[in-house]
């Protein structure tokens, strides 16, 4: 079953390491196995690709071939994270920590089953639900048409199915046995929302399993994370302005301040700035402001397109590309990108731009 979600802090945890040092390595077993049965393959010569998950492209580890009554076994040398793929039809990935079964059937339309364990049992839920979002998001875009001009609602349609996917993988990870499964099913969230739930069950991993490299990471990588979340604390800018002013993003706080990464270089920013002008001499006298961060190396060309676009606000830059310490503190991988953060200074929003940015604007201030 191929997941819609992208496991980007599990894939690069897993890409990193997959064999961890002998004293780290959970005891397996007598026997860590998985097996399983094949039935209605491709054809008689398919064979099934046994890998660790990575970013990018999974790494083959051996190629299996059922024997003739569909029947194949994997022997594992320790507990984590594999993937198998059956015959580039589906694939799954899979926390193995003690032996379980995975069944194909082709002619199903979920083909991979999974059991043997409380772990396995926790996997195969997990895949169902998953299963059943792939098949609504589908069946959703399915219905769509070039005649269909109200986009603002479907997005929000397709939000709501993934946000009651998500309700449907908290109550699942609630109610288990806390399993290496976990770290999948976490992967699935976004941040923003599920911050306070997901370090919750980080913690319940990081006890279960102490040594578990990639439980460590994941944790690393989530506290950093957090720290951009909706609801945080804005980190703190202190950068040069134009005329070599230090100048802070905490001293705007009391107003709405829209963050701003951009560039003179920048295509889609210069196109955004009429918009965002608009949005501040409309709300600005309301307790509106914006803080622009330029990621320009020359700093006449920064200076050249702040009063070419008009851009009457707070503007500061250290002219380090993305090397900025700003943009490295944001995680800032390209632009424009916006934070607009509340009088407190606290992140309220991220992305904003266009009609989205008019809309929330909207919303606070009339």
């Amino acid at each position: 079953m191929r997941l819609v979600a992208i496991y980007c802090l599990l894939l690069l945890l897993l890409s990193c390491s997959q064999i961890q040092k002998k004293e780290e390595q959970q005891k397996a077993t007598k026997s860590l196995v998985i097996s399983g049965k094949v039935v209605n393959a491709p054809n008689d010569n398919s064979s099934i690709i046994y890998e660790l998950p990575a970013a990018g492209r999974p790494i083959p580890l051996d190629t299996i071939k059922p024997d003739d009554q569909g029947n194949y076994k994997i022997e594992l040398k320790e507990a984590g994270f594999y993937q198998l793929n059956f015959f580039g039809q589906a694939s799954s990935v899979l926390a193995v920590e003690k032996p379980f079964q995975v069944n194909y059937d082709g002619d199903q339309a979920n083909p991979i089953s999974i059991s043997g364990s409380t772990s396995a049992d926790f996997q195969q839920k997990m895949y169902d639900i998953q299963f059943e979002l792939n098949k609504e998001v589908m069946d959703f875009r399915s219905q769509l048409t070039e005649q269909v001009t109200n986009v603002d609602s479907l997005i929000q349609v397709e939000k709501k199915i993934r946000a009651d996917f998500q309700n449907q993988m908290k109550e699942l990870i609630k109610g288990a046995e806390v399993n290496l499964a976990f770290l999948i099913a976490m992967s699935q969230f976004e941040l923003d929302g599920n911050t306070t739930f997901l370090m919750e069950n980080a913690k319940k991993l990081s006890k279960k399993y102490p040594e578990n490299l990639h439980i460590k990471g994941y944790t690393d990588n989530l506290k950093k994370s957090s720290l951009l979340a909706v609801g945080s604390p804005a980190p703190e800018i202190r950068l040069p302005n134009p005329k070599g002013d230090s100048v802070s993003l905490s001293s705007l706080q009391g107003k709405y301040v829209l963050l701003d990464f951009w560039a003179a270089w920048c295509g889609p920013c210069r196109r955004e700035n009429p918009n965002v002008v608009r949005l501040y001499n409309k709300y600005n006298e309301k307790g509106f402001e914006v803080f622009s961060v330029s990621l320009d190396r020359r700093k006449q060309d920064w200076i050249n397109a702040i009063a070419k676009d008009g851009l009457n606000w707070t503007h500061v830059s250290d002219l380090a590309y993305f090397k900025s310490i700003a943009a490295q503190t944001y995680n800032i991988q390209s632009i424009p990108s916006t934070f607009l953060l509340d009088k407190e200074g606290k992140i309220l929003a991220k992305g904003l731009r266009g009609k989205a940015l008019e809309e929330k604007l909207r919303d606070i201030f009339e």
